[in-house]
């Protein structure tokens, strides 16, 4: 995905009585840099530095946006992939590499990383994590890894479509879908 900045963090907490301290890992989101949003958001906080706000991403949390000039912290239990508005001085930063070191670009991937059962996947294509693509994967016939692009359960969607339709892809990829067609293609 290009260059990454990693950060390493570590958090001092005081609980019952007893001091630990946890090492977090966060990998620099470039791509989000200046934007905001709210999807999937746990919260936003006040915080003076990237370490106190990176000390408040628990449990749940896999992406922090910073904000050093409005000394804000949001705190996403997801990526942020949609609602994106431009907002300067917001960074973003992810604990959870998985996303990072795995943005599978089709099914096929996805299988290879071990991924084994039949279902609906999120891949990248467009090589960016703000533009995944909500797919069918079959995981069983043949070995695996085929990225379904049509789908008919039955006929409750109908296919009578035109080309911009059929581009931008439509229904849901659990039922009766047809997947939106790559750019890069």
């Amino acid at each position: 995905m290009g260059s990454q900045l990693v950060i390493s963090v570590m958090v001092g907490f005081l609980a019952l009585s007893k001091a630990s301290i946890i090492s977090q890992k966060f990998i620099a989101i470039f791509e989000l840099n200046d934007n905001i949003s709210n999807y999937e958001i746990l919260g936003e906080q006040n915080s003076n530095s990237l370490t106190e706000c990176a000390a408040m991403c628990q449990r749940e949390c896999v992406l922090i946006g910073f904000n050093p000039e409005m000394k804000k912290c949001r705190t996403h239990k997801k990526i942020i992939t949609s609602g994106i508005s431009n907002e300067a001085g917001w960074r973003y930063y992810s604990n959870n590499y998985c996303v990072f070191s795995a943005m599978p670009k089709d099914c096929n991937e996805l299988c290879e990383d071990g991924q084994a059962t039949t279902g609906v996947y999120d891949i990248y294509p467009y090589g960016t994590i703000t533009s995944p693509v909500r797919v069918y994967c079959d995981m069983t016939t043949m070995g695996g890894g085929w990225t379904a692009i049509q789908k008919r359960v039955n006929g409750s969607v109908s296919f009578d479509r035109n080309w911009t339709e059929y581009k931008n892809g439509f229904g849901s990829p659990e039922q009766n879908f047809w997947v939106e067609w790559y750019n890069a293609l």
